[in-house]
């Protein structure tokens, strides 16, 4: 099964200042987003798309590939996941209610895995939520001038940064799908732990991002 919404398809529109809060809320309060800096959180929010999901609307399925994160800005999802005693025809045990200011669906996109629960729009009212793709999130809300500032520091006085050329040490067919990259995390515990300058992995990685990073910002990706 497929993400049950297209981002692409959803209306442009623009957050207010409240949902705006509840979208930084809600990325705060996740241990994957923790490391997202005042640009990126911004991103977020400027690239979100809203839309609304009547009452007891399915939103993402357990077991499905996911390729949106959405944040509840009005309304709740109902969480629900299957174990052994579940019937094949529901939706599973119920675990939590999700209100405004909570995300959900960030695993599937992060780890490019399969649902690992369904969420459903609460009985009682409708659900609306501001949603973001993987496309969306990794080409656009995680480009930060900050980011790339500190890409930059890092690679400074390197072999692999000589004369500010930015290289690709294992690219043959200059396709960045094929090139081991840095994660969020890796790179904020490198820099908190200044271990990144002597690792020649972690260094390549480091160029890697910057050189998806420059060739988005020339405008061919």
């Amino acid at each position: 099964a497929t993400e049950e919404i297209l981002y692409e398809s959803l209306p442009r529109g623009h957050l207010t200042r409240t949902e705006v809060e509840r979208v930084k809320q809600a990325l705060h309060q996740s241990s994957f987003f923790t490391c997202l800096d005042t640009d990126q959180l911004s991103n977020f929010a400027l690239h979100s798309r809203i839309h609304t999901f009547a009452p007891s609307t399915p939103v993402i399925t357990e077991g499905s590939m996911g390729s949106n994160i959405y944040v509840v800005l009005e309304g709740a999802a109902q969480v629900y996941v299957k174990d052994s005693t579940t019937d094949a025809s529901s939706d599973g045990k119920y675990i939590q209610k999700l209100g405004p200011g909570r995300l959900f669906g960030d695993g599937g996109v992060l780890f490019d895995r399969l649902r690992s629960a369904t969420c459903v729009a609460g009985a009682e009212e409708s659900l609306k939520c501001a949603v973001v793709s993987t496309d969306a999130f990794k080409n656009k809300v995680l480009r930060s001038q900050n980011m790339a500032d500190m890409y930059n520091g890092l690679l400074e006085g390197t072999r692999l940064g000589r004369r500010g050329k930015i290289t690709c040490a294992t690219c043959e067919d200059d396709d960045p799908e094929n090139e081991p990259y840095i994660t969020m995390d890796d790179f904020v515990s490198g820099v908190l732990s200044g271990s990144g300058d002597g690792d020649p992995a972690q260094l390549l990685k480091i160029t890697n991002t910057y050189n998806i990073m420059r060739r988005a910002d020339d405008g061919h990706q």
